[in-house]
């Protein structure tokens, strides 16, 4: 099953982006383990509780860059080396992209297959 693309329009180069609406869970699963194979926890049997410890800055750069790798398709119809496309994009429209993959992949679907927010 092939996911539904969006297109969106980047504020300041007007460039086109064409966006996954969803992902697979195994790509979901790919995208987090940047971030929880960085996390280490360390339980307190005392207080029986968990506390986390440093995460490694790099892995949370993983995990952004693993994201733009699954949910966009092109950059003004360009599909090759899509993170080197959208790192060369100017901050605005990189953090434009990135906020609409964060709305997309954590919009809330309920049982009627309306989304909310």
């Amino acid at each position: 099953m092939e996911s539904p693309i969006k297109k969106i329009t980047l504020p300041v180069t007007k460039a086109t982006a064409e966006i996954k609406e969803w992902i697979t869970g195994a790509d979901a699963e790919y995208i987090d383990e940047a971030i929880l194979s960085a996390l280490r926890v360390k339980p307190d049997i005392k207080t029986k509780s968990a506390s986390t410890e440093n995460i490694d800055i790099k892995s949370i750069t993983e995990q952004v860059h693993r994201t733009i790798e699954k949910f966009v398709i092109s950059i003004n119809g360009i599909k090759e080396n899509i993170l080197k496309e959208v790192l060369s994009l100017p901050e605005e429209d990189y953090n434009f992209l990135n906020n609409s993959i964060s709305e997309t992949r954590n919009k809330k679907k309920i049982s009627d297959g309306q989304s909310t927010q």
